[in-house]
């Protein structure tokens, strides 16, 4: 077997030596910094009178105070670290002989039974330990002596430094200086020799005069200030020397306690360490002494090694191997320990004790012996005098020692033993008594694990169980503490969880928790659990059911505190069919019907008379969200419309990279579904930032039809003011229209060319062949008067130059047009219905029909007035009230009012108002939008209702006949010319024959010359 290696002594006591020294450094500085801070209270130099001693005690009590704190402070620190140095160098020791035992017998073995004594790390020892007192004081009493040198040593060395001083930092630095270097603390005084006359110093110390108590000044030798060997004139020196002496002697003291307990340790080796400058009672003393030899220095900071004695290797791998193999090992250690164990003393101790003899006896009569003759007392004295420590040592036979005892006893000592007796009886039987309670407490228990369940949610009863089997009180005790805190844990979780349950459970109304409540009733854990389970899945059940109506009822949980689930479910399943019903229609037709679907299920009389469901609110609910969806979408709808022709614009002008990014932030914005606020709020950016374009291509574009001469338009100030506009013609009747145009159609018919002829009549005939090339692609195919294919391109250049060489309108007028939203969008580039709130558009239709028939019954039973008339009256002012509030909120034609359109194709419109395409008369309007456009003095255009294809005469006209005669369609047409420029100067949105329709004012403000299609 390979050679076990045991530790290195010399490395362990280097390693101790370096601890302890910072331990002790760490004392000195605790030391420093609480003189630094009393010192700090100094903010200036106190003053003293001659002879006088500085005191903390002759200081503010505010100072005194704070004085007394830091060098309380000190003592409870400086303790404390002391305390905790011993401690761990207790446990170094131990774990150095845990090492010891490895060595000698293997790690394995060091928790087996077998070494459970070796192994034990004597805490009650440590425990004695740091009590311990040393002449009377404890370790705290004795830290404490040295906070109070420190005191003294401050008030001689303030004392000192005052006359020193030139700041309160000098004399700071004096005091430290003082304290580091005692002797410097004494003050010399100046006086006249009585006999020579002469002036000469001495030293003086300063004293607390007994009959006074005040502090005073004495001759004082300072080579006379001494302290006794190992003891420092410094208290934080002193402080060191205890922190030391106390970390050394607790390393000794626990290897000590160790080795008794270690049968294999022979003895003990003390040696000189390897840090030993001069030789002293170290040198002397060092061998082999006994292990109950108790060794904790020879002197005050003493740091020689001592070492186990312990048998060879060779025979602790023999006790190992039998301890392995089962053997009587401990019968095999006692063999071998026989006879080898060291008894007695070295020599030259032994020599030491009989030489220092009566310097032994004259310190034990002081009480300053050192500790190893104080420890070992009994050896000492057997040296001194053998024969007598043998007579007084001789063990009597246990029948001498009774004997002995028995003749000395007196009555009253019999009796009392007799007392003893009879109480010592009293307590067995109270002992049987307990355990037999603490049997039945831990059956009790046992019998309530399996009573409430416990043992079916994983409380194991098996150390119980066991424990009673063997029947160990001690054990019993503690495994039903266990058993009994593991039970109530396990309650106390499962009560816990069961009321949160039971909380969450209040809030669904249908979920019953009688069976929890019974359970918690009976205090049974496992029914608790179970309940607990069984109600947490209802839960999850109705929040399955709630979360499987959110899809169409919001807030279906806040709906649940009202109403059952099946209700609820009644009523999704209901309105989830009528939202299927209606899902096909289109957007604006599905917005009608949600608003009567939420007026129908409030409201029993509403279209016809139907029951009301209890929970109408929740179906008026559901189609309100609904709503909201569908206008959301609408709103998007409108805006990717009105996106349309900015995008169209924006691919034909790259260079525009404001509107492209804005472009992009609105498409964004409708990708991430953002709300409609947002995506409006984008759009309408984009829409300024394409008007601002386009009025700079105006002013552009009006700037070279400018230079180029080109225009007749009348620039004048006022061409566009209002009384220009209210003076134009606007013929109410058409006569006075044809009037005024027809003169100018009878020239151009008369200059005209056959050919230009039937190109204006086949213009009125189908304008599509013409006027689409110019803003898209025409795809049929148009066929002339004979039959002959018509060119678009050659057609649309000829009625160009047909409509420029024409005289211009030679006074101000307005036309009419019927156009559409497409149309204005178109032009414009915005979208009508964006300014129209579609919540108010039903309401207001819904009752101009109420008001429309209101007043028709009223009129029709006027003269009879029967009953109900009033109320009828009543609802008419009422419905009108409510038009007018409802119409004031409609639309918002703010941002339509100045904004400019190009129309690129011809114009055809009217010259009667409302007729031609708007309708048949100013009453009678058919198109969802009507053109009101004003046409300044010089606007270009020609009249062709004379020659129209929807005219009187047609193609066939002969140039003069057919005054105030007009076809049947009443077109009353007039072709302004292509490019024409409009700006927007009114628009309103009011209802016309059975709806609502715009009416929009605008103003030639521009018509250049058209180049070459």
């Amino acid at each position: 077997m390979a050679k076990k290696k045991h530790p290195d002594p010399k490395a362990s006591t280097f390693a101790r030596i370096k601890r302890t020294e910072s331990y002790a450094e760490k004392i000195r500085k605790m030391f420093a910094e609480t003189v630094n801070e009393i010192l700090a209270l100094n903010k200036t130099i106190p003053t003293l009178d001659t002879g006088v001693m500085f005191s903390f005690d002759d200081q503010s009590r505010k100072v005194r105070q704070k004085v007394e704190v830091l060098l309380r402070r000190l003592h409870s620190v400086a303790t404390l670290a002391i305390q905790k140095g011993v401690t761990l160098e207790w446990e170094q020791a131990n774990e150095e002989c845990d090492k010891l035992v490895s060595s000698c017998f293997g790690k394995s073995l060091l928790s087996t039974p077998q070494m459970k004594a070796w192994a034990a790390r004597n805490n009650a020892a440590k425990k004695a330990f740091l009590g311990r007192s040393e002449k009377g004081l404890n370790l705290s009493q004795r830290v404490w002596k040295t906070v109070q040198q420190l005191r003294d040593e401050m008030e001689v060395a303030i004392t000192v430094a005052i006359g020193d001083g030139t700041s309160a930092a000098s004399m700071s630095r004096s005091v430290r200086q003082y304290l580091n270097d005692p002797d410097l603390m004494f003050r010399r005084f100046r006086y006249k020799d009585p006999e020579t006359g002469e002036w000469k110093r001495k030293w003086k110390k300063r004293i607390i005069d007994p009959e006074t108590g005040k502090h005073k000044w004495i001759d004082y030798d300072r080579d006379s200030y001494r302290t006794g060997a190992g003891v420092y004139k410094s208290s934080a020196k002193n402080a060191m020397r205890v922190t030391r002496t106390e970390t050394n002697i607790a390393y000794r003291r626990a290897d000590h306690e160790r080795w008794q307990d270690m049968d294999f340790v022979l003895g003990q080796r003390v040696q000189l360490s390897g840090d030993h400058p001069k030789k002293d009672i170290c040198d002397k003393l060092a061998g082999d002494y006994p292990k109950d030899f108790v060794f904790d220095g020879w002197h005050p900071q003493c740091f020689c090694i001592v070492t186990p004695i312990t048998l060879p290797p060779e025979e602790t791998a023999d006790l190992t191997k039998i301890m392995l193999e089962g053997g009587d090992w401990r019968k095999a250690l006692r063999d071998k320990v026989r006879g080898r164990e060291i008894t007695t003393y070295p020599e030259n101790f032994r020599s030491w004790v009989q030489d220092n003899a009566e310097n032994i006896a004259a310190a034990r009569d002081r009480g300053t012996e050192p500790y190893f003759i104080r420890n070992n007392a009994q050896a000492i004295d057997k040296i001194l005098d053998p024969d007598k420590f043998a007579q007084e040592t001789r063990k009597k036979t246990p029948q001498e020692i009774a004997a002995e005892r028995h003749a000395a006893r007196t009555p009253d000592e019999i009796a009392d033993i007799k007392a003893r007796a009879a109480a010592r009886q009293e307590r067995i039987a109270a002992e049987k008594k307990r355990e037999a309670q603490i049997t039945t407490t831990a059956n009790n228990v046992l019998a309530t694990a399996d009573r409430r369940g416990f043992t079916s949610l994983g409380i194991s009863i098996e150390g119980l169980t066991e424990a009673v089997k063997k029947g160990n009180s001690a054990e019993i005790r503690e495994q039903t503490r266990l058993l009994a805190l593991a039970m109530s844990a396990k309650q106390k979780v499962l009560k816990a969880t069961a009321q949160n349950v039971s909380k969450v459970a209040a809030d669904y109304g249908e979920v019953v928790t009688d069976e929890l409540k019974a359970a918690l009733a009976s205090g049974n854990a496992a029914k608790i659990n179970e309940a607990t389970r069984a109600l947490g899945k209802s839960i999850l059940e109705m929040k399955r059911r709630e979360s499987a109506i959110s899809d169409i009822i919001p807030d279906a949980h806040q709906w649940h505190q009202s109403f059952t689930m099946a209700e609820l479910e009644s009523c999704h399943g209901a309105v989830e069919s009528t939202l299927a019903r209606i899902s096909s229609l289109p957007l604006k037709d599905q917005e009608a019907a949600l608003n009567k679907e939420i007026k129908y299920v409030a409201d029993s009389t509403f279209l016809k008379p139907h029951k009301i469901y209890p929970t109408w609110k929740v179906a008026q609910a559901a189609y309100k969200r609904k709503l909201e969806e569908v206008r959301y979408e609408i709103a998007v709808q409108k805006i990717k419309a009105d996106l349309g022709i900015i995008e169209t614009w924006s691919a034909a002008h790259p260079k525009s990279l404001n509107v492209a990014t804005l472009l992009a932030s609105v498409k964004s914005a409708i990708s991430a579904k953002e709300s409609i606020a947002s995506i409006s709020g984008k759009y309408t950016l984009v829409f300024n930032e394409y008007q601002k374009r386009l009025k700079e291509q105006a002013r552009r574009d009006k700037k070279k039809a400018e230079k180029k001469g080109t225009t007749t338009l009348d620039n004048s100030a006022d061409a566009y003011s209002k009384k220009r506009k209210d003076a134009a013609l606007w013929a109410q009747d058409p006569d006075d229209g044809d009037d005024y145009f027809r003169p100018f159609a009878e020239a151009d018919w008369a200059r005209w060319s056959k050919n230009e002829k039937e190109v204006a009549y086949n213009y009125t005939s189908g304008s599509s062949y013409i006027n689409e090339p110019c803003y898209t692609t025409y795809y049929s195919t148009k066929h002339g008067i004979h039959g002959e294919v018509r060119d678009s391109k050659a057609d649309i250049n000829t009625l160009t130059d047909m409509i420029e060489g024409s005289t211009p309108f030679t006074r101000d007028l307005w036309l009419n047009r019927g156009a559409s939203a497409g149309e204005f969008k178109g032009q414009f580039g915005i979208s009508l219905d964006s300014c129209i709130d579609s919540t108010y558009r039903s309401q207001c239709e819904d009752l101009n029909i109420e008001i429309r028939d209101l007043k028709n019954w009223l009129s029709y039973h006027s003269s009879t007035k029967p009953k109900g008339y009033a109320q009828k009256k009543k609802r008419l002012t009422e419905a009108e009230k409510e038009l007018k509030e409802a119409e004031a909120k409609l639309y918002d034609a703010s941002k339509l009012i100045g904004i400019t359109g190009i129309q690129k194709p011809f114009m055809s419109t009217a010259h009667g108002k409302g007729y031609g395409f708007v309708g048949d008369g100013p009453n009678d309007v058919t198109t969802s939008v009507c053109y009101n456009i004003y046409c300044p003095r010089g606007t270009k255009g020609i009249y062709t209702e004379p020659y129209s294809a929807f005219g009187r005469n047609d193609y066939d006209w002969d140039g003069s006949s057919g005054r105030h005669k007009y076809g049947s369609a009443m077109e009353l047409e007039v072709i302004l010319q292509r490019g024409t420029k409009l700006r927007v100067t009114k628009a309103y949105y009011e209802y016309n024959n059975g709806r609502y329709r715009w009416f929009i004012d605008m103003e030639v403000i521009e018509q250049p010359t058209p180049t070459p299609f």
